[in-house]
């Protein structure tokens, strides 16, 4: 079983050497905190405990794109994470086979057809 796990998208005079995020939750056998103040408006997103093809973690708020249903986003409904199609909202489980991770609702808003503004 892979560890809990969160990420925080970080505020800009908060990130360092590129990161946007801030992982905590019990990552290497220990717990990191949250960083609270420093976080942008957006609420902590949980790691789904999948990776997708490419190795890459998948997390609530990723967009991915899915082999059969297109562009999606990872959402957390029911006490299950699913994939929500962008541009008819079809659902499906989530697997990492024919996933691909291409960003996420905090720094790739425009790939749902939103803005920022």
């Amino acid at each position: 079983m892979e560890n809990i796990k969160f990420r925080q998208f970080l505020k800009d005079a908060y990130r360092k050497n590129g990161e946007s995020f801030h992982y905590w939750g019990y990552i290497s056998d220990g717990f990191v905190s949250p960083v609270g103040k420093n976080i942008s408006d957006f609420e902590g997103a949980q790691y789904t405990g999948i990776k997708d093809d490419s190795g890459r973690e998948i997390y609530e708020g990723d967009i991915v794109h899915h082999c059969r249903l297109g562009l999606c986003e990872v959402i957390f409904d029911r006490a299950e994470f699913h994939l929500r199609a962008v541009f008819d909202n079809r659902h499906c489980g989530i697997g990492s086979e024919f996933v691909r991770v291409i960003g996420n609702i905090h720094e790739n808003i425009e790939l749902l057809g939103k803005s920022n503004a």
